[in-house]
Parts: structure tokens; C-alpha cells; sequence
């Protein structure tokens, strides 16, 4: 599913995709911002937020 806003962040709601071709683009750029990802607990002691 892809979600549609306006200009101005209002959700306008879901769209079905169902070109598997684009599926498999959107899991590949899903799966790349994962691995580059920094876990939260991470990210705040990284930033000293005192959140862990």
C-alpha cells in the first residue's frame, strides 16, 4: 500500500499497489533503509537524550 497526502502532510488515504515490479522496488528500498537504520536506545545515547 501507498499513502497519498497533500501538499500541506494531509492524509488523503491508501493506495493498493499491485505491479509486483513496484513491489519489489518498494521492499528494496524498505529492506536499504533498515540496514542504514540506528536503533532508537542507539540514537539517544548517541545524542545524550537520557531516553534509554
Amino acid at each position: 500500500m501507498r499513502a497519498r497526502f497533500l501538499g500541506n502532510d494531509v492524509f488523503l488515504g491508501g493506495e493498493v499497489i499491485e505491479d509486483l515490479a513496484m513491489i519489489v522496488k518498494h521492499n528494496y528500498w524498505r529492506d536499504a533503509a533498515w540496514h542504514h537504520a540506528v536503533k532508537r536506545n542507539d540514537f539517544a545515547a548517541e545524542q545524550h537524550l537520557g531516553l534509554v
